[in-house]
């Protein structure tokens, strides 16, 4: 056959049988090309939906980002109690929330559920087989924070916060009270606020006691310029420019002697973070000093300790700056 007979003949030409054939092969290759196709969409989408959502806890909610037709896009939803665990019973029977006392030492008692462990002010308090506590506690002038923490063996746990005002009777006719006042120059043993536009010069003495803004006691060093004060006193001179202080409250500083309870979120060497109920993700200062219990109050090893387990973390908090440091313990409700 010569090239010119040969051209431009196709399948057309073929004969009948070969020729269905031919398109019989052909519509098999695009049914199989086409349940590829429909079995990789449905793998796909059957892994987007098991995967698991990455969680970022943010106080008291926690941003979900979900792999689905909205790509990355956070939404909010309530916090996993199955991660946190349960709220346990706890009540305060006193004092009452936002009370006013005279005196300066009180009793702090409650409920909570049996053998549970039980902190006033980071404090340990024994608790009876009914589950009741009782503690005596010394106030300071004006607004006290009492902070009460339960939690049960598994690491449940639950958290009051009491207000109580103690206003002491102060027979004299001078005696004051200056709350948020600035401080604006600090002497080796006065400190200058700015009061209303006129500066007031503060003389702490040895009884003046100095606390920060959750009623731990400082020391006079800790006072910085551009702090705000509340300053309880008598005034020193008819012109109301001096005060003798019996008690100085530091606001700016918020740190406090704390328990904190969490889940370990990731750790390494130097610090260990944990996603909290109430303070969001929580940085945890690791040093050698600190003392690792398991759930039976047995020393453990700070390696031990995994992703996902609940702790308890009692240190000096920093709320503001979500971290807990100078650490004396944690125990490990996992192990």
């Amino acid at each position: 056959m010569s090239p010119s007979q040969g051209e431009g003949r196709g399948f057309d030409s073929l004969p009948p049988l070969l020729l269905t054939t031919h398109n019989n092969m052909k519509n098999t290759y695009l049914l199989i090309i086409l349940l590829i196709v429909i079995a990789f969409f449905g793998v796909s989408s059957k892994f987007f939906r098991n995967q698991k959502p990455i969680t970022t806890v943010i106080k008291s909610s926690v941003i979900t980002t979900h792999i689905s037709k909205n790509f990355l896009k956070p939404t909010i939803t309530p916090i996993d109690q199955e991660l946190f665990g349960n709220e346990i019973a706890l009540s305060v029977s006193q004092p009452a929330d936002k009370s006013s006392v005279t005196s300066q030492n009180i009793v702090i008692s409650g409920k909570t559920v049996p053998d549970a462990d039980v902190f006033v002010n980071a404090n340990n308090v024994n608790v009876d087989s009914s589950g009741i506590f009782s503690t005596n506690i010394s106030l300071s002038e004006g607004e006290n924070n009492i902070f009460i923490d339960s939690n049960d063996a598994t690491g449940n746990t639950n958290e009051k916060i009491i207000s109580v005002n103690y206003l002491p009777t102060i027979e004299s006719t001078s005696a004051i009270y200056l709350p948020n006042v600035k401080v604006v120059a600090l002497g080796l043993s006065s400190i200058s606020v700015n009061n209303n536009s006129a500066t007031v010069v503060i003389s702490p003495n040895s009884q003046t006691i100095f606390k920060n803004n959750f009623w731990d006691q400082i020391q006079f060093q800790k006072i910085s310029i551009g702090d705000l004060l509340s300053v309880y006193g008598l005034w020193d001179d008819a012109t109301h420019t001096k005060i003798n202080t019996s008690f100085i409250r530091d606001d700016s500083i918020t740190t406090r002697t704390a328990v904190v309870y969490g889940v370990v979120e990731r750790s390494n060497v130097n610090t260990m973070e944990i996603a909290t109920r109430t303070l969001g993700n929580t940085s945890v200062l690791i040093s050698s000093s600190i003392i690792y219990y398991n759930l039976q109050n047995k020393i453990i090893l700070y390696n031990q300790l995994e992703k996902n387990d609940k702790v308890r973390v009692s240190g000096v908090l920093d709320a503001a700056n979500h971290q807990i440091s100078a650490v004396m313990n944690i125990k490990d409700f996992a192990r």
